[in-house]
Protein backbone atom coordinates (compact mmCIF):
# COMPACT_ATOMS: atom_id res chain seq x y z
CA UNK A 1 0.00 0.00 0.00
CA UNK A 2 1.03 3.60 -0.33
CA UNK A 3 2.16 3.81 3.26
CA UNK A 4 5.16 5.01 5.24
CA UNK A 5 8.29 4.71 3.11
CA UNK A 6 7.22 2.22 0.45
CA UNK A 7 10.25 2.96 -1.73
CA UNK A 8 12.74 1.93 0.92
CA UNK A 9 10.78 -1.23 1.73
CA UNK A 10 10.97 -2.46 -1.86
CA UNK A 11 14.66 -1.62 -2.18
CA UNK A 12 15.53 -3.33 1.12
CA UNK A 13 13.62 -6.46 0.13
CA UNK A 14 15.20 -6.60 -3.34
CA UNK A 15 18.75 -5.92 -2.20
CA UNK A 16 18.76 -8.19 0.84
CA UNK A 17 16.69 -11.17 -0.29
CA UNK A 18 15.74 -11.44 -3.97
CA UNK A 19 14.94 -9.19 -6.94
CA UNK A 20 11.50 -7.58 -6.96
CA UNK A 21 9.29 -7.17 -10.02
CA UNK A 22 6.60 -4.60 -9.36
CA UNK A 23 3.45 -4.18 -11.44
CA UNK A 24 2.95 -0.44 -11.77
CA UNK A 25 1.03 2.18 -13.64
CA UNK A 26 2.72 4.17 -16.36
CA UNK A 27 2.74 7.78 -15.23
CA UNK A 28 1.57 10.51 -17.57
CA UNK A 29 4.77 12.41 -16.80
CA UNK A 30 6.95 10.32 -19.10
CA UNK A 31 10.31 11.68 -17.92
CA UNK A 32 9.40 11.00 -14.28
CA UNK A 33 8.27 7.47 -15.13
CA UNK A 34 11.50 6.67 -16.97
CA UNK A 35 13.53 8.12 -14.10
CA UNK A 36 11.63 5.89 -11.64
CA UNK A 37 12.21 2.81 -13.81
CA UNK A 38 15.97 3.52 -14.07
CA UNK A 39 16.37 4.46 -10.41
CA UNK A 40 14.56 1.38 -9.13
CA UNK A 41 16.44 -0.90 -11.53
CA UNK A 42 19.71 0.15 -9.88
CA UNK A 43 18.33 -1.38 -6.68
CA UNK A 44 17.10 -4.70 -8.14
CA UNK A 45 13.49 -3.49 -8.52
CA UNK A 46 11.93 -3.87 -11.97
CA UNK A 47 8.83 -1.83 -12.82
CA UNK A 48 6.50 -3.48 -15.31
CA UNK A 49 3.46 -1.66 -16.75
CA UNK A 50 0.21 -3.36 -15.70
CA UNK A 51 -0.75 -4.17 -19.28
CA UNK A 52 2.51 -6.10 -19.79
CA UNK A 53 2.86 -7.55 -16.31
CA UNK A 54 1.37 -11.06 -16.49
CA UNK A 55 4.24 -12.87 -18.23
CA UNK A 56 6.95 -10.89 -16.42
CA UNK A 57 5.39 -11.66 -13.04
CA UNK A 58 5.10 -15.38 -13.80
CA UNK A 59 8.72 -15.42 -15.01
CA UNK A 60 9.84 -13.70 -11.79
CA UNK A 61 7.99 -16.29 -9.70
CA UNK A 62 9.60 -19.09 -11.73
CA UNK A 63 12.97 -17.52 -10.85
CA UNK A 64 12.04 -17.53 -7.14
CA UNK A 65 11.89 -13.73 -7.04
CA UNK A 66 9.46 -11.42 -5.30
CA UNK A 67 6.62 -9.80 -7.17
CA UNK A 68 4.69 -6.82 -5.92
CA UNK A 69 1.42 -4.97 -6.31
CA UNK A 70 -0.13 -1.91 -4.77
CA UNK A 71 -3.59 -2.85 -3.57
CA UNK A 72 -4.90 0.61 -2.72
CA UNK A 73 -5.15 1.80 -6.30
CA UNK A 74 -8.79 2.72 -6.21
CA UNK A 75 -11.12 1.71 -8.98
CA UNK A 76 -9.39 3.17 -12.01
CA UNK A 77 -6.95 0.46 -13.05
CA UNK A 78 -8.16 -3.02 -12.23
CA UNK A 79 -11.18 -4.07 -14.22
CA UNK A 80 -11.18 -7.44 -12.50
CA UNK A 81 -11.50 -6.02 -9.02
CA UNK A 82 -12.69 -8.02 -6.06
CA UNK A 83 -15.34 -6.46 -3.82
CA UNK A 84 -14.06 -6.17 -0.24
CA UNK A 85 -15.15 -4.49 2.94
CA UNK A 86 -12.64 -1.76 3.72
CA UNK A 87 -13.28 0.59 6.63
CA UNK A 88 -16.98 -0.32 6.68
CA UNK A 89 -17.72 0.23 3.00
CA UNK A 90 -17.46 -1.87 -0.12
CA UNK A 91 -14.66 -1.09 -2.52
CA UNK A 92 -12.63 -3.10 -5.04
CA UNK A 93 -9.08 -4.38 -4.73
CA UNK A 94 -7.04 -5.89 -7.56
CA UNK A 95 -7.64 -9.59 -8.15
CA UNK A 96 -4.17 -10.27 -9.58
CA UNK A 97 -2.29 -11.11 -6.33
CA UNK A 98 -4.81 -13.75 -5.27
CA UNK A 99 -5.24 -15.09 -8.81
CA UNK A 100 -1.47 -15.56 -9.14
CA UNK A 101 -1.24 -17.18 -5.70
CA UNK A 102 -4.05 -19.58 -6.61
CA UNK A 103 -2.50 -20.43 -9.96
CA UNK A 104 1.09 -20.85 -8.73
CA UNK A 105 0.78 -21.77 -5.05
CA UNK A 106 2.98 -18.79 -4.12
CA UNK A 107 2.35 -17.40 -0.63
CA UNK A 108 1.31 -13.78 -0.18
CA UNK A 109 3.34 -11.56 2.11
CA UNK A 110 1.73 -8.24 2.91
CA UNK A 111 4.15 -5.79 4.43
CA UNK A 112 4.78 -2.14 5.06
CA UNK A 113 7.51 0.24 6.13
CA UNK A 114 6.51 2.37 9.10
CA UNK A 115 8.24 5.64 9.91
CA UNK A 116 8.73 5.27 13.66
CA UNK A 117 8.64 7.87 16.42
CA UNK A 118 12.42 7.45 16.56
CA UNK A 119 12.69 8.77 12.98
CA UNK A 120 13.82 5.38 11.68
CA UNK A 121 11.99 3.24 9.16
CA UNK A 122 10.83 -0.13 10.45
CA UNK A 123 9.74 -2.98 8.18
CA UNK A 124 6.74 -5.05 9.22
CA UNK A 125 4.77 -7.88 7.70
CA UNK A 126 1.54 -9.61 8.53
CA UNK A 127 1.24 -13.40 8.81
CA UNK A 128 1.85 -15.07 5.47
CA UNK A 129 -1.35 -15.83 3.57
CA UNK A 130 -1.34 -19.35 2.22
CA UNK A 131 -4.99 -19.93 1.36
CA UNK A 132 -6.17 -23.23 -0.01
CA UNK A 133 -5.34 -23.63 -3.73
CA UNK A 134 -7.70 -26.64 -3.89
CA UNK A 135 -10.53 -24.25 -3.06
CA UNK A 136 -12.64 -23.00 -5.98
CA UNK A 137 -10.75 -20.15 -7.62
CA UNK A 138 -13.39 -17.44 -7.14
CA UNK A 139 -13.92 -18.29 -3.46
CA UNK A 140 -10.16 -18.36 -2.91
CA UNK A 141 -9.66 -14.98 -4.60
CA UNK A 142 -12.47 -13.43 -2.55
CA UNK A 143 -11.20 -14.85 0.75
CA UNK A 144 -7.55 -13.93 0.21
CA UNK A 145 -8.29 -10.44 -1.11
CA UNK A 146 -10.55 -9.72 1.87
CA UNK A 147 -7.79 -10.91 4.21
CA UNK A 148 -5.36 -8.48 2.59
CA UNK A 149 -7.90 -5.65 2.93
CA UNK A 150 -8.37 -6.51 6.61
CA UNK A 151 -4.62 -6.45 7.22
CA UNK A 152 -4.32 -3.08 5.48
CA UNK A 153 -7.22 -1.70 7.49
CA UNK A 154 -5.48 -2.70 10.71
CA UNK A 155 -2.26 -0.94 9.76
CA UNK A 156 -3.89 2.19 8.38
CA UNK A 157 -6.22 2.58 11.36
CA UNK A 158 -3.20 2.54 13.72
CA UNK A 159 -1.15 5.01 11.65
CA UNK A 160 -3.54 6.95 9.38
CA UNK A 161 -1.09 9.83 8.99
CA UNK A 162 1.29 7.53 7.08
CA UNK A 163 -1.20 6.44 4.42
CA UNK A 164 -1.21 8.54 1.30
CA UNK A 165 -3.59 7.76 -1.49
CA UNK A 166 -3.91 9.53 -4.79
CA UNK A 167 -7.40 8.61 -5.93
CA UNK A 168 -10.80 7.72 -4.59
CA UNK A 169 -11.01 4.29 -3.02
CA UNK A 170 -14.76 4.34 -2.41
CA UNK A 171 -16.04 5.64 -5.73
CA UNK A 172 -19.68 4.88 -4.96
CA UNK A 173 -19.71 7.21 -1.97
CA UNK A 174 -20.83 10.80 -2.62
CA UNK A 175 -18.29 13.56 -2.10
CA UNK A 176 -18.85 15.53 1.09
CA UNK A 177 -20.89 18.68 0.62
CA UNK A 178 -19.31 22.07 1.20
CA UNK A 179 -20.31 23.45 4.59
CA UNK A 180 -23.10 26.00 4.30
CA UNK A 181 -21.74 29.48 3.88
CA UNK A 182 -18.35 28.19 2.70
CA UNK A 183 -16.62 30.39 0.21
CA UNK A 184 -14.26 29.21 -2.47
CA UNK A 185 -11.21 31.34 -2.99
CA UNK A 186 -8.01 31.02 -4.91
CA UNK A 187 -4.62 32.61 -4.78
CA UNK A 188 -1.98 32.91 -7.42
CA UNK A 189 1.75 32.78 -6.93
CA UNK A 190 3.10 36.23 -6.36
CA UNK A 191 -0.05 37.68 -4.85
Amino acid sequence: MHFGNMELAGVKLARQFAPLTLAAEVLKAEKLYHWLVQNRARHNVTLIPYKQAARALLRALDNNEFIGFFLDLGTRYDHKGVPVQFFGATTYFPAAPALLAHRTGAPIILGYALIGDDGLIHGHSFPIIHGDPTQHRDAYVQQVTQQMATYMEHCISRYPEQWYIFRRIWFHQPLPAEPSGAQVSSASAGS
